[in-house]
């Protein structure tokens, strides 16, 4: 209900990672003081918020500035989160970690999303045709890329 009660796309997000980082908080706390269940439990619902903010802000237009915002608050969210994400695991026995791990990936591909977003249609990617570790076809003699200068 306080996600749906959001009055805009930016409060929304907002209140959606205020919220992950509360259970993803609460899940080192449990980590902690080894209740595993528990922090399962919590890790689930962090998955849980931050599949919800991705498809949210992917409905959204992806040529406004605003929705750019969106994805930089995100990316740096799941940045931060990355640490605490590997650190949980670490430390949790491994019938457990299995599933932090997964979190910890699901995170990792959210925030290529989120980086990606920026790019757009600036970057170029490369031919299925070209062989890869070719080199770059050069036309001047003195080895350089640079465009050539008209003399005057």
């Amino acid at each position: 209900m306080q996600i749906d009660g959001a009055k805009d796309a930016k409060a929304r997000v907002k209140l959606i990672l205020d919220l992950s980082e509360q259970y993803l908080t609460s899940a080192e706390q449990s980590t902690n003081h080894s209740d595993f269940d528990t922090a399962s439990t919590e890790v689930g619902k962090y998955y849980a918020l931050i599949d919800e903010v991705l498809k949210f802000v992917g409905s959204q237009a992806h040529e406004s500035n605003k929705t750019r915002d969106l994805y930089k608050r995100i990316e740096l969210t799941l940045r931060a989160h990355g640490p605490r994400l590997t650190s949980m695991r670490r430390t949790t026995p491994l019938e457990f970690a299995i599933w932090i791990k997964e979190v910890e990936d699901f995170a990792r591909k959210g925030r290529t999303e989120a980086l990606d977003s920026f790019y757009g249609h600036t970057v170029l990617r490369e031919s299925k045709d070209s062989p890869p570790g070719k080199p770059v076809e050069q036309t001047r003699k003195d080895n350089s890329l640079a465009p050539e200068k008209k003399q005057p």
